[in-house]
């Protein structure tokens, strides 16, 4: 998950903001429609993804592609206003399981914005398992220059088994090593730049085997530094 802060100061105009989008209920019919107004972006309505932005736009995801659909909904139903496909983006993580489009926009510059293309690397194992998300975020005015180098650390979660016995089960407060890690943007303004300036803290939750969930500790570092819900040393 994104959060996002303002780095300006109080006398900046327009704070730039991430817009988030919330999901909305989607009905088989309704998503043939959709689907039927952009076959080349949308081949499986079944996975079409509905959202809504606090300001009323509409916008669909179809993570098969992956593509982003902007909409527009009438007294005669759908109309597809844009779409963006990524399907010449992904391919930046060996292995990745699956890849979508994050439900949200990021500010590149006044009225300009970029999507996030997030592609999952999943790891299985006896006792625990991990997913690990990395993005591109790719400008939607068809800008090439993105405003965070990439692939970047989104998101990731990891859980490891530290109980092997009915005594360790019965005696441990946690029988497992866990992580939580996600990526936090930051826009700011710099003198004589149309393009913001982003900056991302990676943070982490680390919560160790045998100790209550109160316990866990959450670190903040910059994104370079960003473990990825790895071991700590």
């Amino acid at each position: 998950m994104i959060a996002a802060t303002l780095l300006t100061g109080a006398a900046a105009p327009a704070p730039p903001r991430a817009v988030v989008f919330e999901k909305a209920a989607l009905s088989a019919s309704d998503a043939q429609r959709i689907c039927a107004l952009a076959p080349r972006h949308c081949a499986s309505p079944a996975r079409l993804e509905l959202y809504r932005t606090r300001e009323g736009a509409w916008w669909a995801i179809a993570p098969s592609r992956p593509a982003l659909l902007s909409l527009a909904r009438g007294q005669e139903g759908w109309t597809l206003t844009r779409a963006w496909d990524f399907a010449d983006r992904i391919g930046f993580v060996a292995n990745a399981s699956s890849h979508t489009v994050h439900p949200a926009l990021y500010p590149v510059a006044d009225g300009v914005w970029a999507a996030a293309v997030v592609e999952t690397r999943t790891d299985s194992y006896s006792g625990g398992g991990a997913a690990y998300d990395s993005a591109v975020f790719v400008p939607l005015d068809g800008r090439t220059a993105s405003p965070l180098p990439g692939p970047a650390p989104f998101s990731c979660s990891r859980m490891v088994r530290a109980c092997f016995s009915e005594r360790d089960y019965s005696a441990a407060k946690h029988c497992h090593d866990e992580w939580t890690g996600w990526l936090t943007l930051s826009y700011g303004r710099a003198t004589g730049q149309e393009s913001y300036v982003w900056s991302g803290t990676w943070r982490e939750t680390a919560w160790p085997q045998g100790v209550a969930k109160s316990a866990a500790r959450t670190t903040a570092t910059p994104l370079a530094k960003a473990s990825f819900c790895e071991f700590d040393d």
